[in-house]
């Protein structure tokens, strides 16, 4: 059996999208002839906390844990928040940006390069120094962000001839809200070479879409592998739950650049035109959703429609996801939205319940939800689209709909939950199972490489 050392800031019982990616790929490394020791901090500060994702770690799991100081907590000082509270530069679920929280923002993006774990980068590259031989590390793989990560994987391969992975769940400079960053010239230029630095000289760099690989790649004259997120099928039943009727539900945090505000246009010009089923569509948001969320909502009168809901467990989200009549996706508006696949658009699809995907219509995503005809698909401008693809799930529902509202043919729903099915078989490319066995085929072929 071969060990790879994973190092990842993100681990349960660290919650949200960050830490599903190598938690659920890990517990199947052993199947593929490779071990999995996990070095992550102690002490995190975890912006969300999800004990019943331990249930998700594998048994006999190897854990490397070093402390961690974090300058989060001198920001909650300053603004006078509570320790347990979590900071986000980018949502506001109850009031306006101050000026504390601008200022960290500014000191964030200009001292703390590429992000405040930076701090983590020596005393970390110390500890696993002095105990990569011990734990009998054949390879190495960092995953950011925060991208800090992968300068310790950096200092660490420069000392040892351990094959490296840089593995990218999100853009570095490339991420949709880099140019919102109060950001100094010099600090910009800073990232940028860091981030070249990262892709160049790790042994393989590693996206999780095509169009975020073709980014990654013009920074260095290499190909950049796709090893996309994915889903675990025994999160999901072989049938499909029944949903409840006429809910809409999204799960995930939701920044101002993410508020579908098309959707809310949509519902309010159907109920307008006496649609019989729109005054009856609720909409519940699941997790951390910035303010101004619902205030959109609110103004064009669906403030009774239009829900905001405490973050739940992932299992409990799973399961919420089976029973939902339709599902919101919604892809964040500007730079670097092509090529954003969310991780919880793969549990959507698998939990064979229609998508409202809100994006670039020839994005990445788009193209996952068209291939698996898995739903409707329309760009953040486009109402037009949006009324119809609400007019089309509508009358799918087992109701009595007047003559003058109903469209011709198959439509609606169960025409999408049968398109999941008919491709169940093909879909299961993305189940984490295989996208295990993918990495483990890359680290196989980057330590034949360091051994020849």
């Amino acid at each position: 059996m071969k060990t790879a050392v994973l190092i990842t800031y993100f681990w349960p019982p660290s919650g949200g999208v960050s830490v599903q990616r190598w938690l659920r790929m890990a517990k199947y490394f052993e199947d593929f002839g490779w071990e999995l020791v996990v070095f992550t901090p102690q002490n995190p500060d975890k912006p969300i906390v999800d004990e019943s994702l331990f249930s998700q770690v594998r048994p006999g799991q190897t854990l490397v844990k070093h402390p961690i100081w974090e300058p989060y907590s001198i920001y909650r000082f300053i603004a006078g928040r509570k320790k347990e509270s979590r900071f986000s530069a980018f949502i506001n679920e109850k009031k306006k940006p101050g000026f504390a929280q601008s200022l960290a923002l500014l000191l964030r993006a200009n001292l703390f390069i590429p992000d405040p774990r930076r701090l983590w980068v020596g005393p970390a590259s110390r500890r696993l120094s002095s105990e990569l031989s011990s734990l009998h590390a054949d390879a190495l793989i960092t995953t950011g962000p925060p991208h800090s990560m992968h300068l310790i994987g950096m200092k660490l391969a420069s000392k040892r001839s351990l094959p490296w992975i840089a593995d990218f769940r999100d853009p570095w400079t490339g991420i949709h809200y880099f140019s919102k960053l109060p950001i100094t010239r010099i600090a910009r230029a800073i990232h940028k070479r860091l981030e070249r630095r990262v892709v160049r000289e790790a042994s393989a760099a590693v996206t999780v879409s095509k169009t975020w690989a073709r980014e990654f790649s013009k920074l260095s004259d290499r190909s950049i592998k796709v090893i996309p997120n994915g889903y675990d099928q025994s999160d999901f039943p072989p049938v499909a739950s029944e949903a409840n009727p006429l809910c809409i539900r999204y799960f995930g945090s939701m920044v101002p650049t993410r508020n579908p505000q098309v959707l809310w246009r949509a519902l309010a010009e159907l109920k307008r035109k006496q649609h019989i089923l729109a005054p009856r569509v609720r909409v519940e948001l699941y997790g951390s959703i910035d303010r101004s969320v619902l205030g959109s909502a609110a103004k064009l009168g669906l403030g009774t429609q239009v829900l905001v809901k405490d973050y739940i467990p992932n299992d409990e989200a799973l399961d919420l996801m089976g029973k939902s009549d339709l599902l919101l996706v919604t892809i964040n508006q500007g730079f670097g939205a092509e090529g954003m696949i969310p991780g919880k658009l793969y549990e959507c699809l698998a939990s064979k319940r229609p998508v409202l995907l809100l994006g670039p219509v020839d994005g990445d995503a788009a193209i996952l939800v068209r291939e698996f005809e898995a739903g409707w698909v329309a760009d953040h401008e486009d109402l037009d689209r949006v009324k119809q693809s609400l007019v089309e799930w509508l009358a799918g529902r087992p109701s009595k709909i007047p003559q003058d509202q109903q469209i011709d043919g198959e439509v609606g729903a169960f025409r999408f939950t049968k398109g999941i099915a008919r491709h169940e078989k093909r879909f299961r490319r993305f189940s984490r199972r295989e996208l295990a066995r993918n990495y483990c085929s890359l680290l196989d072929e980057l330590q034949e490489n360091t051994l020849s």
